[in-house]
């Protein structure tokens, strides 16, 4: 949503788990941060725990 300056990531467990998708991840962050872009990060485990919970937590973010 670039007219927000916000991002929203998920997070599978698998795939995020490796060492380069870590490095990549923590530099995407800091480009996030440098660019003033929110970035919402939802994680597989969370999503599979409690959905509605994960989608407040996105609404409430692109609603402010």
């Amino acid at each position: 949503m670039p007219m927000l300056h916000k991002a929203i990531e998920f997070n599978g467990k698998y795939y995020h788990k490796k060492d380069d998708v870590k490095k990549r991840d923590k530099i995407k962050k800091e480009q996030c941060k440098k660019k003033e872009i929110d970035l919402l990060i939802i994680e597989e485990k969370d999503w599979i725990i409690d959905r509605n919970r994960c989608l407040s937590k996105i609404n409430r973010f692109i609603s402010v």
